[in-house]
């Protein structure tokens, strides 16, 4: 029972807005927190390890979904303007984006839970800043993203 109290509702807020841009929808999303909640074992319950088990349960689930535009989806309505540009970006290149940038994985962190190269990680995340650049103006830069206070790993 000690191990559920170590998991903060601050870090389940922090893990879901970040799968949630992973998943791309409420609805994977939310698969992605149950079935990372169910995954873990109860004794070894950490924010961490809920965090690493729901971002590998969201990317698979967008792996697995159809390719089909994005609806709106009415519950993500309530993101920040710039997570829904963020949130619009194709999938591979929003998981790098999301990882390297908004949630501060290391290099090979990210390369290794999506199953890419670190150049290919590097491509794409400097890809999803550029499209994110232009949405944003000329004069913006990836820091106009920087929505949280501190990057999404340091708050778990």
């Amino acid at each position: 029972m000690a191990a559920i109290n170590q998991i903060t509702i601050q870090s389940l807020g922090t893990s879901y807005r970040t799968i949630l841009l992973l998943a791309g929808s409420v609805a994977r999303a939310e698969r992605a927190m149950l079935e990372a909640i169910q995954a873990m074992d109860p004794d070894e319950l950490s924010n961490e390890g809920l965090f690493r088990c729901a971002i590998t349960a969201a990317v698979t689930a967008t792996r697995e979904a159809p390719a089909r535009a994005q609806d709106p989806d009415p519950a993500s309505s309530a993101l920040p303007l710039e997570l829904k540009r963020v949130q619009r970006l194709p999938a591979d290149l929003r998981h790098c984006f999301v990882l390297r940038i908004l949630a501060a994985f290391s290099r090979a962190d990210c390369a290794r839970l999506l199953n890419l190269s670190i150049p290919k990680v590097d491509e794409r995340t400097s890809e999803a800043a550029r499209k994110l650049a232009v949405n944003l103006g000329p004069d913006s830069t990836v820091r106009d993203l920087a929505v949280f206070p501190v990057p999404l790993a340091a708050a778990i």
